[in-house]
């Protein structure tokens, strides 16, 4: 049996992360509904470049609540990056929506751009593309594939926090972009994630999503119905 193993991630804490959240303790800011995490999304949104961040729990909470706020019809069809954590599949999946990966380019594990309009049909909505370990996928021509095509982009930025294309940085191609904060990732917060967009409509209703649609007063519920 091993001893030991080569560990996944090995996260860098400082003792200005020890003291920063041993002041969100001493403050009781343990919940999402902080100022610590209202600040927190308000400088994430402003550092990626995007007029809203809504913090969620994890980055496969992020994919779902997504892909929920576009309000698709069930069966409808999202292309996904074939190579990629399961968690992007199963945002399509617990959505009651179809699956359809698109192979992988064999330099890059990214999604192989010359494969997606072979797959797009009339059930096709949404692209999910996925920036492996950081790579970023060619979003120039998924986007006029998706403009040419009516289809909607959540760009699944889980590893990628950071990265540009031509000093744009990714997340802000699409209409919804998705990042994880899970400790190996590029910025951690334990647990966490995080979703971007410049649509104020996907804003407030994530908003409302991700807590239960608890409104205000507290207990008053407000749910939004759109036609798809």
């Amino acid at each position: 049996m091993y001893k030991s193993f080569i560990p996944v991630h090995q996260p860098e804490i400082t003792k200005a992360d020890i003291k920063s959240v041993s002041q969100a303790i001493s403050n009781a800011e343990i919940s999402g509904q902080s100022n610590i995490v209202y600040q927190f999304e308000k400088d994430f949104a402003k550092w990626q470049g995007c007029k809203f961040a809504i913090s969620v729990t994890s980055g496969t909470a992020a994919l779902f609540l997504a892909v929920k706020v576009l309000n698709l019809r069930k069966k409808d069809e999202i292309l996904i990056s074939s190579s990629t954590n399961i968690a992007t599949a199963l945002s399509v999946y617990h959505n009651n929506l179809t699956i359809i990966p698109v192979d992988s380019n064999p330099n890059t594990w990214n999604m192989n751009v010359k494969l997606i309009e072979k797959l797009i049909t009339k059930k096709t909505k949404v692209i999910i593309p996925v920036h492996f370990l950081g790579n970023p996928v060619e979003m120039n021509i998924i986007k006029k594939i998706s403009k040419k095509h009516n289809l909607k982009i959540i760009e699944d930025c889980a590893e990628s926090h950071g990265a540009t294309i031509k000093n744009k940085k990714l997340g802000t191609f699409g209409d919804l972009a998705c990042y994880s904060f899970y400790s190996n990732k590029v910025i951690t917060t334990g647990e966490g994630g995080m979703i971007t967009t410049n649509n104020k409509q996907y804003y407030e209703e994530l908003k409302l999503l991700k807590n239960l649609y608890f409104s205000k007063p507290r207990f008053s519920f407000v749910a939004f119905f759109r036609s798809a």
